[in-house]
């Protein structure tokens, strides 16, 4: 259903439970920051890696994957029509595209990170299943969840304006 042809919902005509893809630009409320860095954001994606040995002593060097992690403050997409709420859970949600950014973690050099990013202003497609909102939630908007296949799926389709670096 969600293929490459896959046809955008508007959002003003989404209904509760129903399986869509709607692409707006991103708003978000407050924004977080990616650990150990300055970047700003709505939605990271940050992996950190070391440089060591598989097998301790033996064998070359080499970055081996140590932590994985995603965080967001919650972000609504606003496509002109309306707002849907972007329930972005952490392990449910699958971040394509987005901003780059990379760099060593601490002053010896032995660990690095890499993030991808949504900031404010991007347009994004994303895909789930509508429902209401919940207590938690802000306002009385419709909320995009997990679908079936159990991920909100974040596209960034196009760049904002001004470069990365303008905008931490």
């Amino acid at each position: 259903m969600f293929g490459l042809f896959a046809r955008v919902r508007k959002i003003a005509d989404l209904k509760a439970d129903s399986e869509v893809i709607v692409q707006g630009k991103l708003v978000a409320d407050k924004l977080t920051t990616v650990p150990g860095t300055d970047i700003r954001c709505a939605f990271f994606w940050m992996m950190t890696e070391i440089w060591d040995r598989i097998t301790p002593g033996r064998g070359r060097k080499m970055w081996i994957p140590q932590e994985s992690r995603q965080g967001t403050s919650g972000f609504y997409l606003d496509d002109g029509t309306g707002r849907v709420w972007i329930s972005a859970e952490p392990l449910k949600t699958e971040l394509r595209g987005g901003w780059s950014d990379g760099g060593p973690v601490g002053k010896k050099g032995t660990a690095r990170y890499l993030a991808r990013t949504l900031k404010e202003g991007d347009t994004v497609r994303a895909t789930g299943t509508v429902t209401g909102a919940k207590s938690h939630e802000p306002g009385t908007v419709m909320v995009l969840r997990p679908g079936k296949k159990g991920w909100i799926i974040l596209d960034q389709k196009k760049k904002s304006s001004g470069s990365p670096a303008a905008e931490r």
